[in-house]
């Protein structure tokens, strides 16, 4: 047993995973169900300067919404958007309670 917040991690390790959020079960199954259940996410960055053509060519990327320096972007791998953000550009990731991932530029 271990603890994770990457499907890509646990997805190479483990062959169950249970979701737990706030102290309750919200999924449990194998990872290639928790990944169908995670799919089509939406990745919302505050990112000025943000370029929709190039994030808009990232695999997996379905939609780019730009809002003044905010940026919503439905993907089919949240973690690939998320990962792209924090690799390549000067964003910082926290998860809100929902399921959706949240992102903020530095300051």
């Amino acid at each position: 047993m271990f603890a994770t917040h990457y499907l890509e991690e646990a997805d190479a390790y483990a062959d169950r995973i249970v979701l737990i959020r706030q102290g309750r079960i919200v999924a449990d199954g194998t990872t290639a169900e928790i990944k169908a259940m995670a799919s089509g996410r939406l990745v919302r960055a505050t990112l000025p300067g943000a370029d929709a053509v190039a994030l808009s060519a990232l695999a997996g990327v379905e939609d780019v919404e730009l809002r003044g320096d905010t940026v919503l972007i439905r993907a089919k791998d949240s973690d690939s958007v998320a990962r792209h953000l924090l690799t390549t550009t000067a964003a910082r990731i926290w998860r809100s309670p929902r399921t959706t991932w949240r992102t903020r530029s530095s300051p």
